[in-house]
């Protein structure tokens, strides 16, 4: 377990997922602070210093979208990350989340390993959106193709990249990337380990061996880590 320092504001509603979820962070060494509601969050964050919020999307009274909209626009909060919580699969509001700036998503109920990935992730880096683990060429348009077998992966991940003003195509199908590699140019692959029938280890080999891809980057996507190939 990678253990890491820092103070973390949980807002959820279900004591249950609150309780789970900080057991999953104070593994990691960071320390825990809860809120029921998103009025207490907003007064916890008004008096006490954070370094990562998790945020409900449904609550009662003020939901999760609202309370991300209040850190945004707030001078002192607005470079504070929010990682998002949602049961639901909703993709207009989760898309509409990373919009208004939260940096990340979790789905529930939660996986550990997940959880603890992408809280370390985010500490780790505090990045702000996709562009600083993505960074712009000088390539104009540059144009990425991600291949992940999880749908809601695929248009997140998407929709994120073309709103940055990448030229961003996607496929489910392993089989089926290799072919648009071989009748089009793209400048980035971003490609997913665990897949079934093809994994992403085999996909690399597949395009690693092309005489005419072998130099195209491909950064390999998985739970734990983000690896270049």
């Amino acid at each position: 377990m990678k253990i890491l320092s820092g103070s973390v504001l949980i807002v959820e509603d279900n004591s249950l997922n609150r309780a789970l979820a900080k057991k999953l962070l104070e593994v990691m060494g960071l320390s825990v602070v809860e809120a029921d509601n998103g009025e207490f969050a907003l007064e916890l964050l008004g008096i006490e210093k954070f370094d990562l919020v998790l945020l409900d999307i449904k609550m009662k009274g003020m939901d999760g979208v609202e309370v991300l909209e209040k850190i945004t626009s707030d001078e002192h909060l607005k470079n504070l990350p929010v990682i998002m919580i949602s049961a639901i699969d909703d993709l207009r509001t989760i898309t509409r989340c990373l919009k208004i700036g939260a940096v990340d998503y979790l789905p529930k109920p939660f996986d550990m390993d997940l959880v603890q990935s992408r809280v370390y992730r985010t500490l780790k880096h505090r990045r702000n959106g996709l562009d600083k683990l993505f960074p712009k060429t000088n390539v104009i348009n540059p144009r990425i193709l991600i291949v992940d077998d999880e749908p809601l992966n695929l248009q997140l991940i998407e929709h994120c990249l073309a709103d940055s003003g990448y030229d961003a195509r996607s496929t489910e199908n392993p089989v089926e990337a290799l072919t648009m590699l071989d009748k089009e140019v793209f400048d980035l692959v971003l490609l997913d380990i665990r897949m079934p029938e093809m994994d992403g280890v085999a996909v690399l080999d597949a395009i690693k061996n092309d005489a005419a891809n072998k130099e195209l980057p491909v950064l390999m996507l998985c739970i734990n880590a983000v690896c270049s190939g």
